[in-house]
């Protein structure tokens, strides 16, 4: 952080924008410097992810815990304060950064990730299966993410649709890493046999693994880090051609408001999540018509 911000501070050249994603220190540092060195007064700040009262959770009762999150969220703060303009993915920041950090309105512009349509393409579900081994006549449920919340939602569920579906082969193919506590969460739930983990897959290769099934769910409750953020792999889900499944949460909800004819989006109830899954592996006609439609 140091070298950065003398390199900032002592550079000839001043800089017309100064321009950040992370709101760490190593980021914030360097424009302070910058603007104290009269090298630069245009901050451009990305706001992806809630952190303080979203991605940090509640510190623990060491000193050095809460002197880790307080200073965490007051450099996310400072990150806000300091901006000239921001650029945010969700609607619940660009509120928030009016209501809370006093930017205004016009100085925020709301962008939030596409699909890859280059890299991933749909492809032909059977071909899939046997490229990876999967029984044809099996419901698959396909989920892809190296974050998730909502791990308790997605596992509560997959154990309503197999009771849904007694007389019905049902997976979940599980596309990313799985911690430690997700693992004894899946054992808990009696749920090892159901869910096929893959771990982390090449980009070039994630098409062939959400191609394999029949449904793409994306579990999103409705708390402050669901709203605050638009899931990357919405755009993936989409890009694969394939029906999603989701949760009317935040912009997420209404995006599925306006493009109802891509999948379903309910309540985040676990009960309500399956039954409208169920809905769509068992109609055919609807999984096509929803992912000619992605």
């Amino acid at each position: 952080i140091l070298l950065r911000c003398l390199w900032v501070a002592t550079r000839r050249e001043g800089y017309d924008v100064i321009h950040s994603f992370h709101v760490g220190a190593n980021s914030l540092a360097p424009f302070l410097a910058a603007d104290w060195a009269g090298k630069s007064r245009i901050f451009i700040q990305d706001w992806c992810d809630l952190w303080s009262g979203g991605i940090l959770r509640s510190p623990g009762d060491s000193v050095v815990e809460r002197f880790d999150h307080w200073l965490s969220t007051t450099i996310e703060t400072l990150h806000m304060t300091s901006a000239s303009a921001l650029t945010v993915n969700s609607s619940y920041l660009a509120e928030r950064a009016v209501s809370k950090f006093g930017l205004r309105p016009e100085r925020i512009l709301k962008v939030v990730e596409g699909a890859d349509v280059e890299i991933i393409k749909p492809e032909d579900k059977l071909e899939c299966r046997n490229r990876l081994s999967l029984p044809s006549t099996s419901v698959v449920l396909g989920f892809s993410g190296f974050f998730n919340p909502d791990t308790e939602l997605l596992l509560a569920m997959l154990t309503s649709l197999i009771s849904l579906l007694p007389h019905r082969d049902v997976r979940l193919l599980w596309v990313g890493p799985i911690d430690s506590a997700t693992s004894c969460a899946i054992a808990a739930a009696g749920l090892q046999p159901a869910i096929r983990s893959v771990g982390a897959v090449a980009r070039t290769a994630i098409g062939s693994y959400l191609g394999a099934c029949d449904v793409l769910v994306l579990p999103f409750s409705d708390r402050p880090v669901n709203m605050a953020r638009w899931p990357a792999k919405l755009g993936d889900y989409l890009a694969a051609g394939r029906p999603v499944g989701s949760n009317a949460t935040g912009d997420v909800g209404a995006f599925f408001q306006v493009h109802q004819d891509i999948g379903i989006a309910t309540v985040a109830d676990p009960l309500a999540f399956a039954r409208a899954v169920q809905s769509v592996v068992e109609n055919q006609d609807l999984q096509e018509t929803y992912g000619k439609a992605a």
